[in-house]
């Protein structure tokens, strides 16, 4: 729980006991169960923005908090950061639960007698609903709105609003308080490629989302599909494939060949 009284010990003792958090977490490397098509970071979710901010002073990361989680491969997200989420469970999260056993099983990491349906008949949101009762939110409120959730504004690069969350992309540039939100995967490459020139370091905060699902995905793990200057991401390759023959025999690309 962040200090109420924030004064510069306080602060720092607070600062001291995230980063501690972020070393445990970093140390257990989840990625490494799995060689492929997993994350490579682990996301550390904060219940509120106060509890990143209190470690802030002036909004400056005075501690350098997101280097310390990007060396170890951990992404520190709040409700508002890279992009809201609810902590409700819902039915899209159990399909991409499912795809993700199915995935894992079609790539041999997995055994065939783990089955999905019984992960998903396993999820019980009661322990969700009390905590919320706790904290005095309406959990049927919360899950009306969770569909309220994708990245909206207007492109860092070009301005221009963003209409479909699909095609959005987003990256976190070291140094900047926030991430960068862009209206499709061409500007993401535009702006990358200005960022590098820069001499600024991006790491492996840059994303992309599923064409099919809108899933999150990290850019330089998914696969795509360019025609012209459609570029659309996918989680699997074989989703791609299927869509560059509906458009035409498009290429499938990796992310480096953008």
């Amino acid at each position: 729980i962040p200090p109420y009284d924030i004064n510069a010990q306080s602060r720092r003792e607070y600062a001291d006991k995230l980063k501690t958090h972020i070393r445990q977490l970093g140390d257990k490397r989840y990625n490494s169960t799995f060689e492929q098509q997993c994350l490579v970071v682990t996301l550390m979710m904060l219940p509120g923005e106060g509890y990143l901010q209190a470690a802030y002073d002036q909004g400056r990361d005075i501690f350098e908090l997101y280097q310390f989680a990007r060396d170890r491969n951990v992404l520190v997200l709040g409700p508002n950061g890279l992009q809201r989420v609810t902590p409700a469970i819902l039915p899209v999260h159990l399909e991409a639960l499912t795809n993700s056993v199915n995935t894992l099983k079609q790539l041999k990491r997995l055994g065939e007698g783990v089955k999905a349906e019984d992960l998903t008949k396993s999820a019980d949101d009661s322990y969700l609903k009390q905590a919320a009762k706790e904290l005095g939110i309406n959990f049927d409120e919360m899950v009306a709105n969770a569909e309220n959730f994708p990245i909206t504004g207007a492109d860092s690069e070009t301005k221009q609003p963003i209409t479909d969350p699909k095609l959005a992309a987003q990256v976190w540039v070291k140094g900047e308080d926030k991430v960068r939100n862009f209206a499709s995967i061409k500007n993401l490459v535009t702006a990358l490629a200005k960022i590098k020139a820069e001499g600024k370091e991006v790491g492996k905060a840059v994303f992309v989302h599923d064409f099919n699902k809108g899933w999150k995905l990290i850019a330089e793990n998914a696969f795509y599909v360019k025609k012209g200057d459609d570029i659309a991401a996918f989680l699997t390759e074989k989703d791609a494939q299927t869509y560059a023959a509906s458009q035409g025999n498009a290429p499938v690309l990796a992310f480096s060949a953008l």
